[in-house]
C-alpha cells in the first residue's frame, strides 16, 4: 500500500476496479530516480487502458479537469 502522497493509494484502487482481474502497484526505484509502475487485467487493451489511465493519474495529479480530460481523450487515440 502506498503511503506517499497522500491520496495516491486510494487513487489507484478506484483506477484498478474498473478493470477486471485488475492490480496495479508503484514502487520507487532503489538505484534510479524513477518511479516503477506495474499493472495487469485480463486482457491485453485492459492492461494497456489501465497503464494509460494510470499513468496520466500519476503524471497529471495537479492539472485542472479540463486538462485532464482532454489529455485522457488524446491519449486513447493511441490505443
Amino acid at each position: 500500500s502506498c503511503v506517499s502522497p497522500e491520496g495516491l493509494q486510494d487513487s489507484i484502487n478506484e483506477i484498478v476496479a474498473k478493470y477486471p482481474r485488475g492490480r496495479s502497484f508503484v514502487r520507487p526505484s532503489g538505484t534510479e530516480y524513477v518511479v516503477r509502475v506495474y499493472d495487469e487485467s485480463e486482457t491485453k487493451n485492459g492492461t494497456l487502458q489501465l497503464a494509460l489511465e494510470h499513468g496520466i493519474d500519476l503524471i497529471f495529479p495537479s492539472v485542472n479537469a479540463e486538462s485532464y480530460e482532454l489529455a485522457t481523450k488524446l491519449a486513447y487515440n493511441y490505443i
